[in-house]
């Protein structure tokens, strides 16, 4: 069967052997959805507020970059054998960076990064190294903000382009892990924007953040640890699994009231 982008159905094989089809009462189900900061945000139950989901502080950022001026120019997915809580954590924290990327990404930074609360979000922001001799820092060229967007949405803002990274769970230890390289016309050659999506997808995602996790998932299985130690450098992981546990409390007193 086929539809049209309004969701209403258009065609029907052998339609004749449907007695009586009502075409206007068989087209796909309507969800609300949002526009907003060049994404087009789709809501199940209810109404779409994107400005009430991110919280004015998040939707300030988002606007001020200018997403909405971006366009995908690479885009690939990676089957993990991992948690996709694993893989937040990857992206909540700033104290692997020496050490896993050593012969990548640390050269590029230093060891000094701010963590926000924005519940249930989480915004951070990493020094680079450029910003020790900055007389005036610019926040894309000295610093590398990125975003946890809750649930499972991540965001790097690159100097000039950004990692929009989805995290979708397909079952218990394996994700699929999706990342779409954004920039704005003329922030970059192609061929720049090429090398930096194959360093950063290849190198810095695949060989390194998700292979470990997939050593992590590993670990954890044999049940040889039973709690995960955090240090003053990984809060954001602290505050994405309090705002996970928050949501969870929160489905299951819906859940007692309307059962």
């Amino acid at each position: 069967w086929t539809y049209g982008l309004d969701g209403a159905l258009l065609g029907v094989p052998r339609e004749d052997t449907f007695a009586a089809l009502d075409r206007d009462a068989l087209g796909l189900v309507e969800v609300a959805a949002e526009r907003r900061h060049g994404f087009l945000w789709a809501c199940l139950e209810g109404p779409v507020d994107v400005r009430a989901h991110l919280g004015p502080a998040l939707d300030d950022d988002l606007a001020g970059f200018g997403l909405a001026e971006h366009a995908r120019v690479g885009s690939r997915e990676h089957d993990v054998r991992a948690n996709w809580k694993l893989l937040m954590d990857a992206f909540a924290e700033g104290y692997h960076v020496r050490s896993l990327h050593r012969d990548s990404l640390a050269r590029y930074f230093l060891e000094v990064s701010l963590t926000d609360d924005l519940n249930p979000h989480v915004r951070h922001v990493g020094a680079r190294a450029s910003f020790r001799d900055a007389e005036v820092p610019d926040i894309r060229r000295d610093t590398t903000p990125f975003y946890n967007l809750f649930p499972n949405s991540i965001l790097v803002l690159h100097p000039n382009s950004i990692s929009w990274v989805t995290l979708q769970p397909e079952g218990v230890g394996r994700t699929r892990f999706v990342h779409r390289m954004l920039a704005r016309p003329g922030d970059a050659d192609a061929a720049a924007l090429e090398r930096s999506f194959a360093f950063i997808d290849e190198q810095v995602f695949a060989r390194e953040d998700l292979a470990t996790a997939e050593s992590i998932q590993r670990a954890l299985a044999t049940g040889a640890n039973d709690h995960v130690l955090l240090g003053a450098q990984e809060e954001g992981m602290r505050l994405f699994h309090r705002n996970r546990d928050r949501a969870i409390a929160r489905e299951l007193e819906t859940s007692r009231e309307s059962g």
